[in-house]
């Protein structure tokens, strides 16, 4: 994870979520549920365009939206996140809302600055 001496800038914050940039790191924390994932700009960007294509594609054939099936996997060896339908597409709606919420950041140490996280 990050240094103690991180200082974010919460983008999105909701009950179960939270998407943060440090300023210091240069990265992109996302905590949703239970699941941590911290990235660089570029890797968020292309992180969020594969929510946004595994939401579009599991829209079309899957018949349960609620029940968890769609399998992400991970760099460690049978390591797999397990998500809903709803679930990706929620956390797809949160994504592009921290990416607007970015944009308009002027400078760090703005409002919504915490460094408790």
């Amino acid at each position: 994870m990050h240094q103690s001496s991180c200082s974010y800038i919460t983008l999105v914050q909701r009950p179960h979520c939270i998407i943060q940039w440090c300023s210091d790191c240069q990265t992109f924390q996302i905590i949703y549920n239970n699941v941590v994932l911290c990235f660089p700009p570029k890797e968020f960007e292309s992180f969020k365009e594969t929510v946004a294509e595994c939401y579009m594609h599991h829209l079309e054939w899957v018949d349960n939206r609620d029940r968890r099936q769609i399998f992400f996997n991970t760099p460690v060896r049978d390591m797999h996140f397990l998500f809903s339908t709803n679930e990706v597409g929620e956390l797809l709606g949160l994504l592009q809302d921290a990416e607007l919420e970015f944009m308009t950041i002027d400078q760090p140490g703005e409002a919504h600055r915490h460094s408790d996280v």
